[in-house]
């Protein structure tokens, strides 16, 4: 166990889909199944735990669920030594559990919002549906903004 710990904190993102699998089926259901008796080995179990989460391989999704049920029911064990590896687990796994700034959302255009998106980037005339439903509207070709109650303003045409 101590040498899977040290394979994850150092290699762990680098590791083979298959191998990061393989090794967090092993952690994970020597957790779940409460397979092991010796308070040592539980307790280099519990922050090999936390270690599979820190360093996970990009390519697969965490066990983080998992793991958080499993680290959580640690800091119950009667071994002080397990509680406070499962202490120190959770404590690493805050940042990803509750992160200081939210992530990037970016909302999914559709089809039309994209014409629209590229038409105004590109500064061209509106696109071929709008065209049909309002033919006398002048977009200006800088901003692609609607010009047609503004008298001063002109269209510059490519």
């Amino acid at each position: 166990l101590r040498f899977i710990g040290i394979v994850l904190e150092s290699i762990g993102c680098l590791l083979t889909v298959e191998c990061y699998k393989d090794l967090s089926c092993v952690l994970v259901n020597l957790a779940i199944r409460n397979l092991l008796d010796d308070a040592t080995a539980k307790k280099i179990l519990f922050e090999n735990l936390g270690l599979l989460n820190l360093h996970w391989n990009p390519h697969i999704s965490s066990p983080l669920r998992l793991c958080l049920h499993v680290l959580q029911a640690g800091l119950r064990d009667p071994n002080s030594g397990v509680v406070q590896a499962s202490r120190r687990a959770l404590t690493c796994l805050e940042p990803i559990l509750h992160p200081t700034s939210p992530a990037l959302y970016i909302p999914v255009m559709n089809e039309e919002e994209m014409r629209r998106s590229v038409s105004k980037l590109l500064g061209s005339r509106k696109t071929e549906d709008d065209d049909d439903d309002n033919d006398d509207v002048e977009v200006d070709e800088d901003t692609g903004m609607d010009q047609s109650n503004e008298a001063t303003m002109t269209t510059t045409k490519v």
